[in-house]
């Protein structure tokens, strides 16, 4: 049983849009808040939330800084009250600079995140309404590079780069200093942390496909069986939670094409909206799901992934008895958790993206023996070390 079904909470999806802004508005609070004026904002793809690319006026940034990101967090997020912590989290990260993390950057009051009541649309199966909701505001360093999927498809034998990096992430991230139980209670809350797997059940009315709804079953069942006997023994501790094709940037310093990825150099992660204190094992198992993608040989790659943050951050046996199951149970919070959100907002193309590409690997996947699985990350752990 895990720590927030103890205490009597359950995780629910968040059923708000995205915040509502204007040109007009996103320009107001850069200015406002920040002192920059912008010459150019460009809106970039987002889940749940905003998020800008603003270049400033000649002579109107912030010391050598021209580019930035700003970013208009969800106010369900925002209420969660983790957001504070989450910035002092990147900021101690700064510490790290191999790590390449994006830099939260301070308003006029000396602040990394301000607080705007921003108009929201509230969603329940139905809209009832545009209410103004208390939601967080902060602005970012622009990371070069691009998002790893963009580079797709990448050599198998690329992705021990991206696990040692994810492992020296975990190392870092466990020196932070301050308090976490922020952290921790956001864990309980999201329904997207994999400790509330079994959460999912009260919405598996939207999986239509009764092929998809036996894996999803099976997936839970197994989560049920394997890691909530054993949650109390796994290890804990603050992971990013979201390591994804889309929140780790890359460059090629080779000048290659968008093909040449095997002299890519990682150039940024971003995104720590779903860092959360909990399993340590999570950190892998999320992105060994999302970087599927990147790959034509997905197991391949993904045991290369493994086997490069294991070099700096080993598992132990209960972590790696579990691993499979979490994969598969990040594959089913994508499917499910993406036709619950695009049934109330069909618009948005990063969710239906999201789903439409789960489905084919979480089948060819699950369908996967687990022995010949575990035997292939055994085997290429060899190779690498």
């Amino acid at each position: 049983m895990t720590e927030q079904a103890v205490k009597g909470e359950t995780a629910n999806l968040q059923k708000l849009s995205k915040p509502f802004l204007t040109p007009d508005d996103v320009t107001s609070l850069l200015s406002r808040l920040f002192g920059l004026r912008a010459c150019h904002v460009e809106e970039f793809n987002s889940y749940d939330d905003r998020i800008y690319h603003v270049t400033t006026v000649p002579g109107q940034g912030i010391g050598e800084q021209k580019e930035f990101m700003l970013k208009v967090l969800n106010s369900v997020f925002t209420a969660e009250g983790a957001v504070e912590t989450q910035t002092d989290v990147l900021d101690f990260l700064q510490s790290f600079p191999e790590l390449r993390c994006q830099c939260p950057v301070a308003n006029l009051s000396g602040q990394f995140v301000s607080f705007e009541s921003i108009q929201t649309d509230y969603l329940n199966g139905e809209r009832i309404g545009r209410i103004a909701a208390p939601t967080a505001v902060r602005l970012f360093s622009f990371l070069p590079g691009k998002p790893l999927l963009k580079l797709a498809p990448i050599p198998p034998v690329s992705f021990a780069k991206l696990g040692e990096h994810l492992g020296g992430l975990q190392i870092a991230l466990q020196k932070y200093p301050n308090d976490v139980k922020p952290l921790e209670r956001r864990a309980g809350l999201d329904i997207w942390c994999l400790q509330n797997l079994s959460d999912l059940r009260r919405y598996l009315h939207v999986v239509k496909d009764a092929k998809s709804l036996r894996i999803v079953k099976e997936v839970i069942t197994e989560y049920e069986r394997k890691v909530t006997p054993i949650y109390g023994e796994l290890r804990k501790g603050i992971v990013h939670h979201d390591y994804n094709e889309s929140n780790v940037l890359a460059v090629s310093p080779l000048g290659g094409n968008s093909q040449g990825t095997r002299g890519f150099e990682i150039s940024g992660v971003i995104d720590f909206d779903f860092m959360v204190y909990s399993c340590l094992v999570f950190e892998i198992a999320v992105p060994m799901m999302y970087l599927m993608f990147c790959s034509d040989q997905p197991l391949e790659a993904t045991a290369n992934l493994l086997a490069g943050f294991e070099s700096r951050a080993p598992l132990t046996e209960k972590e790696r008895g579990v691993l499979r199951v979490l994969i598969a149970g990040r594959f089913i919070q994508s499917l499910v958790l993406g036709l619950y959100s695009s049934s109330f907002n069909p618009d948005n193309s990063c969710i239906v993206g999201t789903q439409a590409k789960s489905l084919n690997l979480l089948e060819d996947f699950w369908n996967h023996p687990e022995e010949d699985l575990m035997k292939l990350w055994r085997d290429i752990k060899g190779n690498v070390s």
